[in-house]
């Protein structure tokens, strides 16, 4: 089971079916009736507006599933003496967008100073193919990176300056070979994080799904209509309950999601054990 299949569930299981009507379902008055505006199911409604556009974008900005990209020479643009700027193409990142970036390191995935490995698995080869390369050139660029000193003295400065477009600021130039550890956007799904986990995720998009109905029904509530005049009554009462919400998802957003990303991602969990170890 998907995690957006467990927080819908959780979503209807907790939130009264008339609210979530009226907050996501689009009407019109036709007749002195409310008439749908739309062919869209709710389901496909709330998942879109609210998981989707909504708490997948904010996670995004917190925690990223983290990869390596094996950088292609071909996709690298000079625009000064002292910077380099890669436009790296959706090919390269599964589709996904870059969210933040972290380091650039020489070397390659398989034969360098990368320490991340649970990368996309972009090849090298494929990499220099696009150059005018292939085997034979992945092979002997490899060598010398082999050969080179591990560690570097310089710590580029490294920036994500538009979509998947990143600048990399050194007083020399970088490598042919070099690595970008960053983090892409999270799969819609989170199939990278481990299902048990899902419930206390969903939590968090519950308490998103109260705020979002409580700032869309606020004003219909403070005139005491919501249809045909009637007034609210337990729906009202209801809506009123969600009011601290925003800051309830604000602060579990803060205080949880990461935290639950590195324990549900195993490969982020081993990495993350691994840096507090070597800091003993």
């Amino acid at each position: 089971m998907n995690f957006r299949t467990v927080a819908l569930r959780k979503i209807f299981r907790d939130i009264p079916l008339d609210i979530l009507k009226r907050a996501f379902q689009p009407t019109t008055q036709r007749n002195g009736f409310k008439v749908l505006t739309t062919n869209e199911s709710l389901e496909s409604i709330i998942e879109r507006e609210v998981i989707r556009e909504q708490f997948l974008s904010d996670v995004d900005l917190l925690i990223g599933q983290e990869t390596q990209i094996q950088l292609n020479p071909a996709w690298m643009h000079i625009p000064d003496n002292n910077s380099m700027v890669f436009y790296i193409p959706k090919s390269a990142t599964n589709g996904k967008s870059i969210t933040q970036v972290h380091s650039y390191r020489m070397g390659s995935i398989r034969h360098g100073s990368a320490n991340y490995s649970y990368g996309l698995g972009y090849n090298m080869s494929s990499a220099l193919n696009g150059f005018g390369g292939g085997d034979l050139l992945a092979a002997s660029v490899a060598t010398l990176a082999s050969q080179a000193s591990v560690a570097s003295i310089e710590q580029p400065h490294v920036e994500l300056i538009d979509d998947n477009v990143v600048q990399v600021k050194m007083i020399s130039k970088g490598p042919l070979l070099a690595v970008l550890h960053c983090s892409l956007e999270n799969d819609p799904d989170l199939r990278h994080i481990k299902s048990p986990y899902f419930p206390k995720i969903a939590s968090i998009v519950v308490e998103l799904t109260k705020h979002m109905i409580y700032t869309r029904l606020l004003t219909e509530q403070e005139r005491g209509f919501i249809t045909g005049g009637q007034t609210l009554g337990e729906v009202k009462n209801m809506i009123d309950s969600y009011a601290d919400a925003g800051k309830n998802y604000d602060e579990m957003l803060d205080e949880q999601i990461v935290n639950l990303f590195i324990l549900g991602d195993a490969d982020r969990k081993r990495n993350h054990i691994n840096v507090l170890m070597s800091s003993y």
